[in-house]
């Protein structure tokens, strides 16, 4: 973490290897402790900081309550220095949570029109009833041989 006046830059939030959905993330954690009054937080991207819209409402709202700052460097309008920076983060992260719950609601649907057409979840069966019979009946011979 390097700090040149007032800016941090924490590259290793981004280099941080969690699933999308784990909230405790360390690298994280540490940066928020380490704010203060007039830093403002680099991020490469808005994803690499938060995992959904409602984790970065909170991640800004505890920036902000530290008196700190963010700025997106692929997403140049979040500048949330400047009233029209807040106003765009908060259009934004709207239409962008709009854009994962419509992708969510597809994704059921087509997995709902396939299981009317027949479909199942999940990949095919390696073994049929035949060699399930079999693979039983050698099992059972071996627990009878003990």
């Amino acid at each position: 973490m390097k700090k040149t006046r007032g800016v941090i830059y924490d590259l290793s939030i981004c280099k941080g290897k969690y699933p999308r959905t784990k909230a405790d993330r360390p690298e994280l954690n540490r940066l928020l402790d380490k704010l203060r009054k007039g830093d403002v937080i680099l991020v490469l991207d808005l994803t690499r900081l938060s995992r959904s819209t409602n984790d970065l409402f909170s991640l800004v709202d505890i920036i902000e309550k530290k008196g700190a700052n963010i700025k997106s460097l692929k997403e140049s309008w979040i500048d949330t220095t400047t009233p029209q920076g807040k106003l765009m983060f908060t259009f934004m992260a709207g239409i962008s949570q709009f854009e994962s719950d419509l992708i969510s609601q597809r994704t059921k649907e087509g997995l709902e029109a396939a299981r009317t057409r027949g479909r199942k979840d999940g990949r095919k069966p390696k073994l049929d009833d035949n060699k399930k019979r079999l693979y039983m009946s050698c099992i059972n011979r071996k627990k009878q041989q003990q």
